[in-house]
Order: structure tokens, then C-alpha cells, then sequence
């Protein structure tokens, strides 16, 4: 008699937590590393927004040194992953969002730059749009050599993505979930995740949308992104992104230097007459790299998922 009560009292905490997990729609996700006092400053608003809007937190410490959980003690409700070491930004957004159930998730970053207050604003257009980006209004200052890579980066995803975009790699966005995981096994566990969303998103037609955000001072420290360090690293994603995606887009550029460049040659051949072949050598590159990328892509067209 004891047992069956004991197993009816399991059933039904059971489902009281099967509903709740249901009924968190949005969740809120901030990986950590080493932002104790970011934490500390963003907690009691985020709290207070989270409960209003029936939201789930889940922060993720990425293996940090400081004791940032030390903070969270305060705040049973939180949800709580914790990496043996560190990992990256990115792999702590995954871990997050392979853990959550919710069908929509918000992440912001613990720095203290992104106000929690902002959130109302970003679920205004839930359900209008897959993904709603915050485009910073106030940068803070940066190094000419961070500023000239995020001016590159910006006009190699505004290419990839067929577009000019706002801002492609800012980190506080909300998303759909199942969206997400459709391109799971594509996004890097570095900073380069934000640009690798953006540029997927877009390439695949989901609807983005963006909305103003300030940018706040950091609550300690300097920035952990170095856009000369993980630059090179983004631009190699942006081609992969592409090569499986959409190999037009990728080629169209190249194909179209080759072809160009046969052109000049075989223009200039009454002065050089060897530069004829040279000439036609590379129109005819340009072209079956053409041929040979639309091929890819309308074969790739015809995947209903994406898949490596």
C-alpha cells in the first residue's frame, strides 16, 4: 500500500514538472566564464523580468576559475550547467540549448553589457520572426585592429548572407529552438557562434528581425573577443557555411575574377601572344566553377534538412 502511494506521489510530481517545463516558453541562457561580478549586476533584474514573463534561466559555467555559482546561491530557480573546464562561448550556448525543452531561447552574456530590462522588447515580436537580434547602438571603444576585423567580418557576412547586415555577431538574440538545432552540428564552441547563427539563419530563409539595444559598461574586465585572433577562424566558417549551404554564392566571386581576368588577358594578346591560351584557360575555369557550384547547390536544394 505504501509503494503504490509512494509510486501515485512520484507520477504526479512527475507531471507537475513535465507541465512547468512546458509551460517555460522562453528560455533565458548566459554562459560564464570568469563574470562574477557581470552576475552580480544583472541577477536582480533578470530575476524580476524572468518571473514576469514566466521565463527559465539556465547559466552556464564554463569552467571558470573565479567562484561565480557563489552568486547564484540566492537563486534557487536558476538553472544551473556547469563544464569541468573551459570549453568556449559557443559550446556552452549548445550545452544550454541541447539541455532546455522551451521552444524559444533568449541569450544574453554576463559581462553586465546586456540589460536584462531589454528582454520585454526582444518577446514583443515572439512568434512574428525565427530569430530577433539586438543591434548595438553604443559600441564601446575598441582597438583599430579589433575595429578594421569586425568591419571585414561585417562585409563578408553581409556577402554570405545576400544582404547588408546590422549587426552579425551581436550576443543578445532571441530564437527558436527547433531552428537551432537544425544547423547543431555546424556551430563552432567559440565567439564565432553569434555570426555562424546570423548567417545561417539568413542563407536559409528564416524571417530575422532587429531591434535597438544599448550597450552598458562592462561590470570588470576587458573583452575576451579578438576579432584578429578569431577572425580568421569566423572567415573559415562563413566559406563552410556557404559550401554547403549555398556554393554559388561562395564561387560566384572567384568564377567571375577568373573570368574577367581571361578576358583582359586575351584583350592584351596582340601585345603578348602567349597570353591568349592563359586567357582562355581561365574563362574557362570561371566557367565550370560556375556550372560546377550551381550543380552543388540545386542538388543541396532538394535536402529538406541539413545535414554533415
Amino acid at each position: 500500500m505504501g509503494n503504490h502511494s509512494e509510486r501515485k506521489k512520484k507520477m504526479k510530481l512527475n507531471l507537475i514538472q513535465e507541465y512547468e517545463e512546458k509551460d517555460n516558453e522562453v528560455s533565458i541562457v548566459i554562459p560564464v566564464f570568469n563574470e562574477k561580478e557581470g552576475l552580480q549586476k544583472i541577477l536582480p533584474d533578470l530575476c524580476e523580468v524572468a518571473k514576469k514573463y514566466n521565463s527559465k534561466i539556465v547559466i552556464v559555467d564554463d569552467g571558470s576559475t573565479q567562484n561565480c555559482l557563489e552568486v547564484l546561491k540566492n537563486y534557487p530557480d536558476i538553472t544551473i550547467l556547469r563544464h569541468e573546464k573551459n570549453k568556449g562561448y559557443g559550446a556552452s550556448i549548445k550545452t544550454a540549448v541541447s539541455h532546455i525543452k522551451s521552444p524559444w531561447v533568449l541569450m544574453m552574456d554576463s559581462d553586465g553589457q546586456h540589460n536584462p530590462l531589454d528582454i520585454p522588447e526582444f518577446l514583443k515580436f515572439k512568434g512574428m520572426y525565427d530569430m530577433i537580434v539586438g543591434k548595438r547602438i553604443q559600441q564601446n571603444q575598441e582597438t583599430l585592429v579589433n575595429a578594421f576585423g569586425r568591419m571585414v567580418l561585417s562585409l563578408v557576412s553581409s556577402y554570405a548572407c545576400g544582404h547588408f547586415v546590422k549587426d552579425f555577431n551581436s550576443g543578445m538574440r532571441l530564437f527558436r529552438r527547433d531552428s537551432f538545432m537544425k544547423f547543431f552540428k555546424l556551430y563552432p564552441d567559440g565567439f564565432s557562434i553569434s555570426t555562424t547563427m546570423t548567417v545561417t539563419f539568413f542563407i536559409k530563409g528564416f524571417k530575422v528581425h532587429y531591434i535597438p539595444i544599448k550597450i552598458l559598461p562592462r561590470a570588470s574586465g576587458t573583452s575576451k573577443v579578438s576579432y584578429l585572433k578569431d577572425g580568421v577562424s569566423t572567415l573559415l566558417l562563413i566559406m563552410k557555411i556557404l559550401l554547403n549551404l549555398s556554393p554559388v554564392r561562395l564561387f560566384f566571386l572567384p568564377s567571375i575574377g577568373f573570368i574577367v581576368a581571361g578576358l583582359i588577358c586575351i584583350l592584351y594578346s596582340k601585345i603578348i601572344s602567349s597570353i591568349t591560351t592563359v586567357g582562355t584557360l581561365f574563362i574557362i575555369i570561371g566557367f565550370l566553377t560556375l556550372v560546377g557550384s550551381a550543380l552543388a547547390q540545386i542538388k543541396k536544394s532538394g535536402m529538406k534538412d541539413f545535414e554533415f
